[in-house]
C-alpha cells in the first residue's frame, strides 16, 4: 500500500480524463485497508468512491456494490473485490455479484501471479486484476481502462491463466494452438489489437470499421478457439507474441 502522495503522482501518470465520474466500491475485509484504499482514491477527481453509510462490514461493502450495479447510471460502477475474504469463498462471491449487478465491472485484487482460481474468477465474471504488490498508479490505471470496458490482465498473470486454460481443456477439445489455424486474416488482427487492451471502439476506430463488426468476430473467435472471455483472448494473444 503506497501513501497519498503516491496517488498526486498516479492522477499525472495515469492520465485523468474528462470522462463521466467512475463510481467505486471497495470490497476489503480488514477495516483499515477499506479505509485507506478509498481515502486514497478519492483523491481523484473522475472518482466516486461509495463507503457504506454504518458500518464497513464486507456484508455492507457488498450489498452496496449490488445496489450500484443495479442503479441504472450512466456512470460506469467498479467494484474492487479483494481476493482474500476470510470465510466467504472470493469466486463464488464474484459470480454473485455479476449475476445480480448488471452494470457492475468487477476488479479482484491482491492477486499473486502463482493464485490458482485465475480462470475461475475470470468465468465468475471478474474483468481485471490488480496483483497484491500493485503501485497507487496501477489501481487508478485499472479501474480507468475497467470503466472503459476494457479487460485487464497483468503480464505476470498471463502465462499462469493460459496455461490453467490449456489444462482444462487438454483433455477435451484438441490444443488451443492448432484450432487457432481456423482463424481468419482479421480475426487474428482482433486478437493481437485486443491483447493490447483496446476495447471494441478502439479497435473499430484502428480498423475503420462499425462496432458491430469487431463485436462479430470477437464473438467469433471465442466460438473458434472455444474461450469464455475477452480476458482469456487477452492472454491467449500475449502468449502468442511472447519469444520463444
Amino acid at each position: 500500500m503506497t501513501g497519498g502522495s503516491s496517488f498526486v503522482r498516479a492522477q499525472a501518470d495515469a492520465g485523468n480524463t474528462a470522462e463521466p465520474i467512475i463510481t467505486v466500491v471497495v470490497v476489503e475485509g480488514h477495516r483499515l485497508l477499506h479505509h485507506a484504499l478509498c481515502d486514497m482514491l478519492q483523491q481523484q477527481s473522475d472518482f466516486c468512491v461509495r463507503r457504506p453509510v454504518t458500518e464497513s462490514s464486507v456484508a455492507s461493502q457488498l450489498a452496496l456494490a449490488e445496489a450500484l450495479g443495479n442503479d441504472g447510471a450512466r456512470a460506469p460502477a467498479v467494484a474492487l473485490l479483494d481476493v482474500n475474504l476470510g470465510e466467504l469463498d472470493g469466486v463464488l462471491v464474484c459470480s454473485r455479484l455479476s449475476l445480480v449487478a448488471s452494470d457492475l465491472r468487477v476488479i479482484i485484487t491482491g492477486m499473486t501471479a502463482t493464485h490458482e482460481k485465475i480462470a475461475d474468477f475470470v468465468s465468475a465474471g471478474a474483468v481485471a486484476f490488480v496483483m497484491d504488490d500493485a503501485s497507487a498508479v496501477d489501481y487508478v490505471r485499472t479501474i480507468r481502462q475497467v470503466a472503459r470496458a476494457e479487460a485487464v490482465l497483468p503480464p505476470a498473470l498471463t502465462r499462469s491463466l493460459f496455461a490453467q486454460i490449456a489444462r482444462e481443456r487438454e483433455s477435451l477439445t484438441p490444443p488451443i494452438m492448432a484450432e487457432s489455424a481456423s482463424l481468419t486474416v482479421r480475426e487474428r488482427e482482433i486478437i493481437s489489437l485486443l491483447g493490447e487492451g483496446l476495447s471494441n471502439r478502439d479497435i473499430a476506430e484502428r480498423l475503420h470499421i462499425a462496432i458491430h463488426t469487431v463485436k462479430s468476430h470477437v464473438h467469433n473467435v471465442l466460438e473458434k478457439l472455444s474461450l469464455r472471455s475477452r480476458l482469456e483472448v487477452v492472454a491467449l494473444a500475449r502468449v502468442l507474441e511472447t519469444p520463444k
